[in-house]
């Protein structure tokens, strides 16, 4: 199988997004990338970025934008994967595809990134900086809720990378500036009873994808049974209703993943009838 990257151009932090998509055999071993998680959300596309020799015309989030930017190199080009340009959206039969070799494209990344932002204030602000912790508390950041980030975070071959603005710190370094606040804020009067209710609330959300990247092996990554792994991800969310199934497959029991091709253009009704089929045979 074969999936894209992008080769950013190199560039200063007011030029134009310049890119390249290639295409690349997946298993080659020759690729050095980095794997973008990150949450959609609903802004409109209203940035541009310019791709291949004829700088042809994309237009991505400002999330995205905003990412790109901030993964771009001065003065070397920068790969990266990233679904919303990789993969062509439109396209169902090809997202149907992409999705069944995700797993391996997150895990021969030489680094996932966990893009948090960077606009505003973000940029003069540090991920230990406690205000910025309460701050994501009180938005529920959109990141730890995404029901694909656990996927993403499982089959990191390294420990992530969490990144606001051009603050980066690893996602074990993160949980434990978390978890300093938590004990912290704990300890205080007046309203630190409700910040600390609101950070340990977010908290556990924060900590499962972290917590299954720990303690995944090649052994026991898909050995949990479906219907538990529906139950652990059922808060989190998802754009599209099929993701509810497709985002958890590859950490799931391959016995009953194996029965559940990848096919968005199939209907949800018809993909909930053949999991719940699944699930009535399973022991």
């Amino acid at each position: 199988p074969y999936f894209r990257l992008l080769r950013i151009k190199p560039g200063s932090p007011d030029d134009v997004i310049q890119c390249i998509l290639e295409s690349r055999p997946m298993y080659e071993g020759l690729s050095s990338y980095k794997a973008l998680s990150y949450s959609w959300g609903d802004e409109p596309f209203s940035e541009t970025i310019y791709i291949g020799r004829n700088s042809l015309q994309f237009s991505v989030s400002p999330h995205v934008a905003a990412a790109l930017r901030h993964l771009r190199d001065p003065c070397r080009a920068v790969h990266v994967w990233i679904d919303a340009i990789c993969i062509n959206q439109g396209d169902l039969l090809e997202k149907s595809q992409q999705l069944s070799i995700m797993a391996s494209i997150y895990n021969q990344a030489e680094q996932v990134v966990i893009w948090l932002g960077g606009n505003g204030d973000s940029n003069n602000q540090s991920l230990e900086d406690e205000e910025v912790i309460w701050s994501m508390c009180q938005q529920s950041h959109a990141w730890w809720n995404r029901l694909w980030v656990v996927q993403e975070c499982v089959y990191a071959e390294r420990c992530p990378v969490v990144m606001l603005g051009d603050h980066t710190m690893s996602l074990d370094s993160w949980i434990q500036t978390w978890t300093a606040s938590y004990r912290s804020w704990r300890t205080r009067d007046g309203d630190s009873l409700n910040r600390t209710k609101i950070l340990q609330d977010n908290l556990v959300f924060l900590r499962m994808p972290y917590d299954a990247w720990k303690t995944h092996t090649e052994d026991n990554i898909q050995r949990l049974p479906l219907l538990l792994r529906l139950r652990q991800t059922a808060e989190r969310q998802c754009k599209v209703p099929h993701d509810r199934i497709y985002a958890i497959l590859s950490i799931v029991d391959h016995r009953e993943a194996r029965w559940i091709p990848p096919d968005y253009r199939k209907s949800y009704s018809t993909l909930r009838t053949e999991v719940n089929k699944i699930l009535r045979s399973s022991p």
